[in-house]
């Protein structure tokens, strides 16, 4: 088949009957000249009828790739896999975290109303989901309400889930930092951190195995004295300043 002639396609594997098949469920891919194939797979040995809700449901997520909207539940971190602060991370209900969920949330509303009408994403908005991250991080720490110098913040990285590991907070810090005089810790540059490029930040602490070559996140531990506050920012929730026409996300906490 000459995928080059079209723009998008769909294919149904609709009988897995030999030995290297892979698992039922779909895929989205594309190329360097940003066309779309989207597989629909069906369970091994068992005919796929591709007009059922379970093939509709398949069909709608991959079709959610296609508008540039990522896999939100790659943002689900059990406790067990947290060893930082233990504690369990959930995300929104949404077609792109469980297809059978019926609805669409509003991240993954607002990757779609920005694709519009586009057929290749990557011709007509080049660099589409890392144009979505602000250009800084900033951290307002106070106590008492006071802005607060010398606080300490570190930033673990979070891995979407790999064959060596499930999705999870990594127990070493990407980087970390303290609050100036007026209580603010900023990471400029911000795109290359969650990306992170040791070449422009030689400082950064980069996770071994990190699928998709990017943190789906950070779990800041913010320290003062032998209090300490942690803030959970999924890369999705970071990402929604920019669909608000904000240049920073901002964290406040105050001890």
């Amino acid at each position: 088949m000459d995928f080059s002639k079209y723009d998008f396609v769909i294919l149904f594997d609709a009988l897995q009957d030999k030995t290297d098949d892979r698992g039922s469920g779909g895929a989205h891919g594309g190329g360097s000249d940003s066309r779309s194939v989207i597989t629909v797979i069906a369970e091994k040995n068992k005919p796929k009828d591709i007009f059922d809700e379970t093939t509709r449901n398949t069909l709608t997520h991959e079709l959610g790739h296609y508008r540039g909207v990522t896999d939100v539940y790659q943002y689900i971190i059990e406790a067990e896999d947290n060893p930082v602060s233990h504690e369990k991370f959930d995300t929104y209900k949404c077609i792109m975290n469980w297809a059978a969920a019926g609805e669409w949330c509003d991240y993954a509303v607002n990757c779609m109303n920005l694709a519009g009408d586009a057929k290749r994403i990557g011709i007509e908005f080049p660099d589409f989901f890392n144009s979505l991250y602000p250009k800084s991080m900033e951290f307002d720490i106070t106590v008492g309400g006071k802005p607060e110098r010398g606080v300490m913040i570190e930033l673990y990285p979070s891995r979407a889930g790999a064959s060596d590991h499930p999705r999870d907070i990594y127990p070493v810090a990407l980087v970390s930092g303290k609050t100036n005089s007026d209580g603010k810790w900023i990471l400029s540059d911000f795109k290359n951190y969650i990306v992170p490029n040791k070449d422009k930040h030689p400082e950064i602490n980069i996770p071994p195995s990190l699928s998709y070559g990017r943190c789906f996140g950070f779990l800041a531990k913010v320290s003062y004295g032998t209090s300490v506050k942690y803030k959970w920012m999924s890369e999705i929730d970071i990402q929604m300043v920019t669909f608000e026409g904000k240049d920073s996300y901002i964290v406040n906490i105050d001890f």
